[in-house]
């Protein structure tokens, strides 16, 4: 989402969003099982540079939290893609339906750099 906020590692290791970037936002992506190519469906592990620890779900707690050093289920994020809701289909034999909005596309429609991003992640 774009409201201006970033994921920031608490005091009790509970995960905030907060309007600063700070030491606490900072978090090192693991792409998971040694590939090296992050890929639609693909899993990532957030390392937290502030508490060395990976970002976790628990089935049995509400939240994100930042509390073992482990990679196993609790700490893998999948990373799905955003499909377009749907793409102009051709009215007319022999054009062209016009192409999903990805950063590719969306460059040459507007023709320059791609937006930034919206969660600062520094390595």
């Amino acid at each position: 989402a774009n409201n201006g906020r970033f994921l920031s590692v608490g005091p009790d290791r509970t995960i905030e969003a907060t309007k600063t970037a700070g030491p606490a936002a900072r978090f090192v992506v693991r792409v998971g099982h040694g590939h090296g190519a992050l890929r639609h469906g693909g899993a990532v592990y957030l390392e937290s540079k502030r508490t060395k620890t990976l970002l976790d779900a628990d089935d049995a707690q509400d939240g994100i939290f930042a509390r073992y050093r482990d990679f196993g289920d609790w700490q893998k994020f999948a990373v799905e893609k955003v499909m377009p809701r749907c793409s102009r289909a051709p009215s007319k034999v022999g054009e062209e339906a016009e192409e999903p909005p990805t950063p590719k596309n969306r460059r040459r429609r507007l023709g320059g750099p791609p937006p930034a991003s919206l969660l600062a992640l520094s390595g």
